[in-house]
């Protein structure tokens, strides 16, 4: 959370005063709903500080564990849980890599599977540790960035969290874009301090679908048609914005984009 100096408060109070008062008795200016009158406030803000009151305020703290391949042995039933009593989410073929992150219960691993949305359970007894993970190989850099928008688009609505992020079922903005590029068989970076790693600095050109937006502590993904989504704070969840809206209340820095 921020904190406001008093002399900070009263300047953005009396703003959301003049505005509320303006456009409620002065037919030349527009009438501003709360939405509206909070992203002006924000505006104030920003310009006032140089920082946002709308983006994710918690820099990520989430673990940086590199993650250590492994492959199913089997056809094997990855589960919500650690345990044959949770629901089957997908069975994999035999050679489907999957990434484990270093949390297990009861011989149990916890994975995020090739061509599986999200982190999944399965039994240790059926995986072996292979080299490359599941990020080797993949689409092309642009095939990839919209099969990686397409899965971003899809959680629209759904839930943040840093705690539950490896969509189990919540995202934080770096998860919802590492699980994405995940399903195009691309490795991007589990949080933000680890870019641009495995991807290229393409900040100045035209942005294409599947470009990820970052500055430092948060990102998102241009999807198209001028639209960004991403795992915006506890409060919003997984938000789809306008482009202008984005640059102007959250904005970024850099552009990186799939290799």
């Amino acid at each position: 959370m921020f904190k406001l100096s008093t002399v900070l408060l009263s300047v953005i109070l009396v703003t959301l005063f003049s505005l509320t008062f303006i456009s409620a008795t002065n037919d030349r200016y527009p009438k501003l709903g709360p939405e509206q009158l909070i992203q002006e406030i924000a505006k104030l803000y920003q310009e006032l500080t140089g920082k946002s009151l709308l983006e994710d305020n918690i820099e990520e703290e989430s673990d940086s564990f590199a993650p250590i391949p492994y492959e199913a042995t089997t056809n094997l039933n990855v589960r919500s849980g650690p345990g044959t009593n949770y629901q089957v989410i997908k069975t994999i073929a035999p050679g489907t890599k999957c990434d484990y992150y270093g949390e297990n219960s009861n011989g149990w691993f916890h994975l995020v599977c090739q061509g599986v949305g999200g982190s999944v359970w399965a039994s240790s007894s059926y995986l072996r540790q292979v080299s490359g993970g599941s990020t080797g190989g993949g689409n092309t850099g642009s095939n990839a960035g919209q099969i990686a928008a397409n899965f971003a688009r899809s959680k629209v609505g759904g839930c943040y969290s840093q705690a539950q992020r490896m969509g189990n079922p919540c995202y934080d903005c770096s998860s919802l874009v590492y699980l994405a590029y995940k399903q195009a068989g691309k490795s991007f970076p589990t949080n933000t301090r680890e870019y641009p790693g495995n991807t290229r600095d393409v900040t100045g050109q035209s942005l294409q679908v599947g470009d990820v937006l970052w500055k430092s502590g948060h990102v998102g993904m241009y999807v198209g048609n001028n639209q960004v989504v991403n795992a915006e704070n506890p409060n919003s969840g997984i938000k789809i914005r306008d482009l202008d809206w984005y640059k102007r209340y959250i904005g970024f820095t850099k552009v990186y984009r799939a290799k």
